[in-house]
């Protein structure tokens, strides 16, 4: 199951932020609240279905369907990749990656047509799974079983395209995880499991696919991170604009933000 304390710190340090920012006591609910205000509907739904997805993989895990739990795990993944996307126009549209986004639309339609390799780019080239953020343990594990892994998943590849596999794995092990990811998500088609002459009635997928389901929180915390990291940025500016402001319009913010709180509260 997916461990929320290190997620929970994470939201009780950025409230504690925020709150001395603002001059205000808030609770972790009402940041989450006022969270949900900031992001719009569209990136609001987005990260409630991000939410569905992780939930339906946990009861997956729960039963024992452990590759059933790495597609919707996966599938959770994809969907706040596009809201960390549509969060970060700014940086996202500076990058090659975006380039290749399908579609002729706004920003928003463009990141909303976007595939998950599409998303895969962008977090590559932003940097969004950092990979000092990953557990040494884990990573540690995961070199070690990594060529019974790919020689199971990746059976039509020659020894040396593994072993390639293997030395992208040690230098960039944040953004293999996300491939990796993808890989089981795409197995979704069933025909892909024949044209890629991957055995599905073996002990090893079982044990691949917890595997992977594993890498999959990790790849999720390495998200969290940035999150966290945009938001600390956030904060910081904010600091910065409160003390070029006069007092009289910085309180005209804290009442929006009270009145914000209010509202959603009411919802």
């Amino acid at each position: 199951m997916f461990d929320l304390e290190p997620v929970n710190a994470i939201g009780e340090k950025l409230t504690n932020q925020f709150s001395e920012l603002l001059e205000m006591d808030l609770s972790v609910e009402s940041m989450v609240q006022l969270y949900f205000a900031g992001l719009g509907k569209i990136r609001a739904d987005l990260y409630l279905t991000t939410l569905f997805y992780g939930r339906e993989g946990d009861r997956c895990r729960e039963a024992g369907a452990y590759f059933s739990a790495c597609l919707m795990t996966s599938s959770a993944i994809e969907s706040l990749l596009a809201v960390l996307c549509l969060t970060s126009q700014e940086d996202v549209e500076r990058i090659p990656a975006y380039k290749k986004f399908r579609g002729e639309g706004s920003y928003e339609e463009r990141v909303l047509n976007a595939d998950f390799q599409s998303y895969i780019d962008v977090a590559s080239e932003l940097g969004w799974i950092p990979s000092d953020f990953v557990s040494s343990e884990l990573l540690d594990a995961a070199i070690k079983d990594f060529p019974l892994m790919a020689a199971n998943l990746f059976p039509t590849l020659s020894e040396e395209n593994r072993r390639q596999q293997l030395e992208a794995f040690k230098k960039n092990p944040g953004i293999e995880m996300l491939r990796l990811l993808q890989h089981m998500r795409n197995l979704v088609h069933g025909a892909r499991w024949v044209r890629l002459r991957i055995r599905i009635e073996t002990r090893s997928m079982e044990a691949d696919s917890k595997f992977i389901y594993v890498i999959a929180f990790q790849v999720m915390y390495c998200l969290i991170q940035t999150f966290t990291n945009i938001a600390t940025a956030g904060i910081e500016k904010a600091t910065a604009l409160k003390g070029a402001l006069p007092p009289e319009v910085w309180k005209v913010v804290r009442e929006q933000v009270e009145s914000i709180a209010r509202s959603q509260r009411s919802k």
